[in-house]
């Protein structure tokens, strides 16, 4: 072959080799690149699914096939760029590079194209809870931060006790059994649920004013909840009441037992003359002063929306806002609060009570918000007069608030007289309610109308629920004062 077709014939084979790898270049900017350190948690009530996000143009993307498997029935037939998935017997349509989807016969748009890629049917993560909810037709709540979808009703809440003393004692208790993971480091504990659906009922970040046991922490981070405690000394965890109870103590408080003290002999003096004898005044210790907290409970929550008081106003929504205006009040009165619903959550009537005497709430305040009527009721519970007396160290779970009785109604006047003050309409009522009957403390429900001569709107008027959290805090305020909450 000639020098110069040979030279042809390089040149030609450089210009190929460098479109090549043009080609392979382009082809990987677009292809779809794992990103393993990602990962999403989808919990249900059958089962918990764990999946790795994928990369796709600098979009977090999540393959639907796994947590649908993981959520029901599912049959995937794909066709070329044509994916047709049928889950629990409705059909959705999806096609690769299109942003326009079928679900259940309607149209969903997501925010990003449809990416097919090695048989994976892949969608933008920020709609993925939009898209479940609407093919399970179910409520489906999404934590960004922790990158954890909750549906329907699948939570595990905690609530978190301090018991100081000779021993300290952090305890938390949990709505269902938990399996977490424990590991300690120096100065902390991380305890790590990666499968539970765990979420906290308080504030994220609790400090304790103890040289053991200096704070506890709750996050969400990549799929998991973690709690982490902060100790100057080792600490132990122990599970109880079937994997409900999480007791953490340190380790130095535990089987260890101070060496016996050498008793020098003496020799007896002679008794003395009975005249002589005066006996010294026995000194009972008094017991620990219990911290006045009070828990806020902002009723229904979640799928369960309460009273519809408009086209679209919802009853948990009222309730909710107005909890957090009664928080800040009291928060700024100097007053200890436990809000148990500060996020569109559902939480069961058995469980609020049990958050209320778990956390040895001093004070317990349900909210009810309604459209018919006008003003404030204050409700106290109904339960049969020979019960009203019961107190001890072991209380029937159905007349729980029999022996608060007294306390609580006491209470409801001095709310009614500073709401009243405030010139809201007041009345003053007696109601069969479960999570009242079950609370081992002064409890009141609290139920907001419309005051006289205004529409529904003024429910959510923040004028009027200023007013409502101001009167009720500082009746709170001034019901401790007088000892009715003890």
């Amino acid at each position: 072959m000639p020098w110069t077709e040979r030279a042809k014939l390089s040149r030609a084979s450089r210009v190929l080799a460098a479109a090549c790898a043009l080609a392979l270049i382009l082809v990987c900017t677009k292809a779809v690149r794992s990103a393993d350190e990602k990962r999403l948690t989808i919990y249900s009530a059958a089962r918990t699914t764990s999946v790795f996000l994928v990369e796709y143009n600098r979009t977090d993307y999540v393959d639907l096939i796994p947590v649908l498997d993981g959520l029901g029935r599912l049959d995937v037939k794909q066709d070329g760029r044509k994916w047709k998935l049928r889950f629990n017997g409705d059909e959705s349509q999806f096609q690769e590079g299109k942003a326009k989807a079928k679900v259940r016969g309607h149209d969903f748009v997501l925010p990003r194209e449809f990416v097919s890629d090695r048989g994976r049917a892949l969608v933008p993560l920020s709609t993925l809870a939009s898209l479940l909810q609407a093919m399970l037709r179910e409520p489906v709540r999404y934590h960004p931060a922790g990158r954890r979808i909750f549906v329907g009703a699948a939570t595990n809440l905690y609530s978190t006790q301090f018991l100081t003393g000779v021993s300290p004692r952090l305890v938390f208790n949990f709505a269902a059994p938990v399996s977490p993971t424990v590991a300690n480091e120096p100065g902390k504990m991380h305890i790590i649920f990666h499968r539970d659906p765990v979420i906290a009922t308080g504030p994220d970040a609790l400090t304790f004013k103890d040289s053991a046991i200096s704070s506890a922490t709750y996050a969400e981070n990549n799929g998991e909840a973690e709690i982490t405690i902060s100790a100057s000394a080792p600490l132990l965890a122990n599970f109880s009441n079937g994997g409900k109870t999480l007791t953490v103590t340190p380790a130095l408080a535990v089987g260890v037992s101070k060496p016996p003290v050498p008793i020098p002999a003496v020799t007896p003096a002679p008794p003395p003359s009975s005249a002589a004898v005066t006996p010294a005044p026995l000194a009972i210790p008094s017991p620990p002063q219990r911290r006045f907290l009070v828990v806020i409970d902002p009723s229904h929550g979640g799928d369960e929306r309460g009273a519809a008081l408009s086209d679209t106003l919802a009853e948990k929504d009222v309730t909710l806002a107005l909890g957090r205006n009664l928080r800040n009040e009291m928060q700024s009165r100097g007053i200890e609060v436990l809000l148990l619903r500060d996020n569109d959550s559902n939480i069961s009537a058995d469980q609020r009570a049990i958050l209320a005497n778990t956390n040895r709430a001093a004070l317990y305040i349900t909210i009810h918000a309604g459209s018919v009527g006008t003003g404030v009721r204050l409700y106290t519970s109904l339960i049969p007069a020979d019960t009203e007396a019961v107190r001890g160290k072991f209380i029937p779970w159905e007349v729980a608030q029999g022996g608060f009785l007294n306390s609580s109604r006491a209470v409801a006047s001095t709310l009614a007289g500073e709401l009243q003050s405030r010139r809201l309409e007041v009345r003053v009522l007696s109601a069969s309610l479960p999570p009242l009957n079950h609370v081992a403390a002064p409890a009141i429900a609290v139920e907001v109308a419309p005051r006289a001569g205004a529409g529904v709107n003024d429910l959510t008027s923040l004028p009027y629920q200023q007013a409502l959290a101001s009167g009720l805090a500082a009746g709170v305020v001034t019901a401790r004062s007088r000892a009715e909450v003890r």
